[in-house]
């Protein structure tokens, strides 16, 4: 019989894997267990998709990659090595040094461009366009927590707000993009949840009134192509722009800005309803509860802002 593997199993295959085992050892032990599931051709072809657009999204990474090393040679790239009192290097600058800090220049440039996203700048050609245009819209990053105490100032810019991995983001250590567009401030939150498939990031640039979107930016690790890979596209996010973080008159700071199934957008809340996408549920299902647990967080942050108004 085939499978799917739901979790890596030693000797047998990675999660998402399609193996052919015997019909004892798949129903006995790899199902009953929770780690594998029957294979039916519906789920055997969304996951040959995911894979085929995972694939696709690892070649344009490395040809982003590809892109900044052709860049020219006045390209500075800084690499940590320890030394002693008198200078003299503990190590070697080698070949491995240098990849290290070309691939973290290249996540912290990718990182920039999705920020800058949420914000409608989108399109930058080369990496010198991306830094000029992020030196200009972003003023500091911040770290907060969830009761809107200011624990960082991100005055140093990109070392304070920045530097928070998504990993350690929770409601003790919330990063905060301050941002000026047209002179009108906006502030940028990161935020992260779960897919059908894995992984979904973003970030959402919120008006100065605090209470509506100006801009939005998602991806993924691995969702389907052509259904939930569709909120990494331009289209869905602009659905978002404009749309009410709380309800009319709600004084309870809960956000209600959502993402319904297609089509079901409730008549009386367009304001705070994003329109989900055709056939990927359970992927605009994670959208929803990724912004509304984002958006969570930094409700005492927006109130102490409005407290100093």
């Amino acid at each position: 019989m085939k499978v799917i593997l739901l979790k890596d199993v030693k000797g047998q295959g990675k999660k998402n894997d399609v193996i052919e085992v015997s019909d004892g050892y798949g129903r006995n032990f790899l199902i009953k267990n929770g780690l594998a599931t029957v294979a039916t051709s519906t789920q055997v072809n969304s996951i040959n998709i995911s894979k085929a657009a995972e694939e696709k999204r690892k070649a344009a990474e490395k040809a982003e990659a590809i892109k900044l090393a052709k860049e020219p040679e006045t390209k500075t790239v800084v690499v940590a090595i320890k030394t002693g009192e008198t200078g003299k290097l503990f190590g070697a600058l080698n070949t491995q040094a240098i990849s290290d800090a070309l691939k973290k220049q290249g996540v912290e440039l990718d990182k920039k461009k999705q920020i800058l996203a949420s914000l409608g700048l989108r399109d930058l050609d080369g990496a010198e366009a991306v830094e000029k245009a992020y030196s200009e819209a972003v003023v500091c990053d911040l770290v907060v927590d969830s009761l809107g105490n200011v624990l960082k100032d991100g005055k140093n810019k990109d070392k304070d707000g920045f530097v928070v991995p998504q990993k350690e983001i929770s409601p003790s250590c919330l990063p905060v993009y301050v941002c000026k567009i047209k002179d009108e401030t906006k502030y940028v939150i990161p935020m992260t949840g779960r897919g059908l498939w894995g992984g979904l990031w973003g970030y959402m640039a919120i008006n100065a009134d605090l209470r509506t979107v100006f801009g939005a930016y998602f991806s993924h690790e691995s969702e389907t192509a052509g259904l939930g890979a569709l909120i990494a596209d331009k289209p869905f996010q602009e659905k978002f722009i404009g749309k009410n973080i709380f309800a009319e008159g709600d004084s309870t700071g809960t956000p209600a800005l959502c993402v319904v199934k297609n089509g079901k957008v409730e008549a009386g809340k367009e304001k705070t309803q994003v329109d989900g996408i055709t056939g990927a549920t359970l992927t605009s299902v994670g959208v929803s509860n990724m912004v509304q647990d984002g958006l969570k967080q930094y409700v005492g942050y927006f109130k102490s802002l409005e407290q100093k108004r």
